[in-house]
């Protein structure tokens, strides 16, 4: 039987099971290790004793070096490529409507856990620099579901409900994706889209009863050995494992039940952030050589850090409340002292602070060392906004915020082929959700669009990217490609795409739509169509008589060829940006743009935030 087909025994799952659970023993070690930094529970000091007897801030150092790298690197704005099944105009079509429906699929389902799932699956990769991400369809019985009208003593009341069971229907989005904690999830190493699948999960007792319950029904329940006694909110441990064709679901080894797996794909995808790689011999190929936490390196350091950061605080309390030496009574001076009373017959050689050692100050400048250490092993500063010493003009920044941001590039990529999987994998669910009846020909209806399985038609290409664009050169790029449009050098559907214009043909639709509106016949019926809806007859009459006659005057209502006008007056006319000398003009503009301060390239205002977020 292949590989992929494999229907195991409870026998062979607690085999399998224990195989890759044994295979990820180090990495989870190196995560626990990672996360105890993450979350300042590790130990500041070996031995007990100094434990209880020195101070132990912990830093939040390893906290914000994942975090910074997170809150700049996550965009929430996928933006989807889908290669049109023929080069006919419907075919553009669909494959533009597919794209802006997989979009609004993406951002969708990625909202629907209390955490966002692609910002979650970020956090994991630049955490233990290892994500899985995990597809799949919520189905409902809608037909069980329905209102029905005997269960209603009002009428009124009935009728309101139906309609929102219709309305809910109609807008149900099925589609799933959750990105558990990568400890949770056995899968092979070795394969991007792994042919076996295993996530370990807990659910409410009462919980997994019910899914007995339903899957009895089904015919699917194998076995019995759920104890369903005790109490019903305790929470049990459930393995789930998918192969290509089977699905099944073990507690504690037992199969609970087993169901085809008409996906027709293993639904868990998982990815290494590229800090990793290959060991030596055969060894090099286990997951801890892929798996290498941006902190693993770190770690000694930032427990130095943190012991250095105590020590000095420590210092810092006995200078400011050094102990009182005298050759007094000392419980007189302090009862003195704590009345504010004046101690007679005393010299001032008697009373007087323990002195205290100065601190030399190599001391704070090793500090100083540290952090440089700890920025040259992980990202500089500069990319969580922080401006860099000697760094004055635009192109400078740009510069040094391009070279930080190739740390991440690895991580960026390997997150876009994930939403790519997914994409494709939402397709697919479309597919034979529709096939299967589950969901009507009409699709899945999303914000504005849907993914129907007529666009689909059983292709299911499609290419995720998220981008985090700069306005500053985002204006440059339009300025440049206008200006090669201009000059026959790049065609408009190029020009559109550079400009990150979505639906390409939806456009080309909206120009040639101005071009008719422009025409005065046109025109003259909007015009007419307007003025009866206002309540004009006599003034609409009059128009439709005049153009009858072949006279398309309106009056100078709302001329077409005016407004294009105001609009141009208002954008400071086009013949520079349409013209070659205006293009020559433009591209001499971008190269001197990237070295003028960022006010001169947008006014006064300040830089504005990246887009994609």
């Amino acid at each position: 039987m292949p590989f992929n087909e494999f229907d195991p025994s409870e026998d062979d799952f607690r085999k399998l099971r224990q195989h890759y659970y044994d295979l990820w023993q180090k990495p989870r070690q190196t995560w626990e290790v990672v996360q105890n930094y993450i979350e300042q529970t590790f130990a500041v000091w070996s031995d007990r004793e100094k434990q209880a007897s020195r101070t132990n801030y912990r830093s939040p150092r390893a906290n914000n070096i994942i975090n910074h790298a997170v809150n700049a690197q996550t965009a929430y704005a996928p933006r989807t490529h889908r290669e049109p099944l023929g080069s006919g105009s419907n075919q553009r079509r669909d494959a533009d409507e597919l794209e802006k429906g997989v979009n609004e699929a993406l951002i969708a389902t990625g909202k629907k856990k209390p955490i966002i799932s692609w910002k979650q699956l970020y956090r994991f990769l630049f955490s233990y620099d290892y994500g899985v991400a995990r597809v799949g369809a919520d189905l409902k019985d809608w037909d069980a579901l329905e209102p029905k009208s005997d269960g209603f003593s009002d009428k009124s009341m009935f009728e309101l409900r139906h309609r929102q069971w219709e309305r809910e229907k109609l807008h149900y989005n099925p589609l799933t994706i959750d990105v558990p904690h990568p400890s949770r999830v056995l899968l092979d190493p070795n394969e991007k889209n792994p042919p076996l699948g295993i996530q370990t999960f807990q659910m409410e007792a009462w919980k997994v009863n019910e899914l007995v319950i339903t899957k009895k029904g089904q015919g699917k329940v194998t076995t019995d050995k759920l104890d369903a006694a005790g109490d019903p909110y305790r929470q049990v441990e459930i393995d789930d494992f998918w192969s290509r064709e089977w699905h099944k679901v073990f507690h504690k080894g037992d199969l609970i039940y087993a169901e085809e797996n008409t996906w027709g794909f293993v639904p868990f995808f998982h990815t290494f952030g590229g800090h990793g790689a290959e060991g030596s011999g055969v060894e090099g190929m286990r997951p801890e050589h892929f798996s290498r936490p941006i902190l693993i390196p770190t770690i000694d350091i930032l427990l130095l850090q943190t012991q250095q950061m105590n020590a000095r605080h420590e210092v810092l309390m006995r200078a400011a409340y050094a102990l009182l030496r005298s050759s007094q009574d000392g419980d007189q001076l302090a009862e003195a002292m704590r009345k504010g009373n004046i101690v007679e017959g005393t010299d001032s050689d008697d009373v007087g602070y323990i002195p205290f050692p100065q601190l030399p100050g190599w001391l704070f400048q090793e500090a100083s060392e540290i952090e440089r250490d700890i920025q040259e092993a992980t990202y500089p500063s500069g990319v969580f906004g922080v401006k860099q010493p000697g760094v004055v003009t635009v192109g400078q920044e740009a510069i040094l915020q391009e070279r930080a941001d190739n740390t991440f590039n690895d991580t960026r990529v390997q997150v876009e082929d994930i939403a790519t999987h997914v994409a494709q994998s939402f397709l697919r669910l479309v597919d034979v959700l529709t096939f299967g009846g589950h969901i009507s020909k009409e699709g899945i209806r999303f914000a504005k669009h849907r993914i129907k399985a007529s666009q689909i038609a059983q292709d299911y290409n499609a290419n995720v990217t998220f981008e985090l664009v700069d306005p500053i050169l985002l204006a440059q790029e339009k300025q440049l490609a206008l200006a090669e449009v201009a000059q026959g050098l790049m065609s408009r559907r190029r020009y559109w795409l550079t400009s990150r214009v979505e639906n390409v043909t939806e456009e080309e639709e909206n120009l040639l739509e101005d071009e008719i509106d422009k025409n005065p016949r046109v025109h003259s019926f909007h015009v007419e169509k307007i003025l009866r809806r206002k309540g004009l007859k006599e003034l609409a009459d009059e128009i439709k008589a005049k153009r009858d006659e072949g006279d398309n005057d309106v009056g100078g209502i709302g001329e077409p060829e005016d407004l294009m006008e105001g609009l141009a007056d208002m954008g400071g006319g086009q013949e520079q940006a349409t013209t070659p000398g205006g293009g020559a003009q433009a591209a001499s503009q971008i190269a001197n743009g990237v070295r003028e301060p960022i006010g001169d390239v947008f006014g006064s205002a300040a830089k504005p935030p990246l887009m994609g977020r």
